[in-house]
């Protein structure tokens, strides 16, 4: 009997009845969805800061125009290396391309390599390890190394896509002056935007004078809570310098 009477409403109203239970469904499926997307969301943040950062702590960015020096930032107490970088943009032209497309680029010192580079993804076959890709960027300056989605989202949409051992063509977008460069490795993660890496030799090489080291990685003793609360003196100290 109470089977015969549960069901006898929803027998009678067939139609309502699926309604009700597709919007119930409809709610249950979205919540899901939803926090199924954020867990794995969350969950590969690690993963990605530990790609990026690689034997560092800290990224700090700063004014162009008036960057700290690598000195001023090595004497704040709690920082142990520093590692200067030369942010710039260049005009990249890779096979396929009609046109030149602009992309942030990075030149790295000599500092970031020893303490600990970003993690790659993919590395030429003449490689057997990252440290190896790393030490041949630094001695040749006709070598870059690339993010994954280097120049994904531009106007060329017939572009081909970049892979390592590619040569590209590449422009001074002030001078015009044209170079070339060689793809001997992928990073895992840029969510700093770095765009990619090449020397510090091989940036003023491109850029000249507007080679400046606006960019730093930070090396910070002490536990992650004592490293998120230097970035914050860091700002507030070196407000004048843009800092962030």
């Amino acid at each position: 009997l109470p089977l015969r009477l549960g069901l006898a409403y929803p027998l009678a109203r067939k139609f309502r009845t699926g309604l009700t239970l597709g919007m119930y469904s409809l709610v249950i499926f979205t919540m899901v969805f939803l926090s199924s997307m954020s867990t794995s969301f969350n969950g590969q943040v690690e993963n990605y800061t530990d790609d990026e950062r690689g034997g560092f702590d800290l990224v700090v960015s700063s004014s162009r125009s008036n960057p700290p020096t690598t000195e001023e930032l090595e004497s704040v107490e709690g920082i142990d290396t520093v590692a200067p970088l030369f942010p710039g943009q260049a005009l990249f032209q890779p096979d396929g391309y009609d046109e030149p497309e602009a992309w942030p680029i990075t030149g790295a010192s000599d500092q970031l390599v020893e303490q600990g580079p970003p993690a790659l993804e993919e590395r030429a076959d003449d490689f057997d390890t990252d440290a190896a890709v790393w030490d041949e960027m630094l001695a040749d300056p006709n070598t870059i190394i690339i993010s994954g989605w280097f120049l994904q989202g531009g106007v060329a949409s017939t572009a081909s896509i970049i892979e390592v051992g590619d040569t590209m063509r590449v422009f001074d977008p002030v001078t015009e002056a044209e170079t070339e460069r060689r793809v001997i490795g992928i990073l895992s993660s840029d969510s700093t935007f770095s765009g990619g890496f090449l020397s510090e030799e091989s940036a003023r090489e491109l850029f000249g004078e507007r080679a400046v080291a606006s960019r730093f990685y930070l090396d910070a003793s002490g536990s992650e809570a004592d490293a998120r609360e230097l970035g914050r003196t860091l700002q507030g100290d070196f407000l004048a310098n843009g800092v962030e």
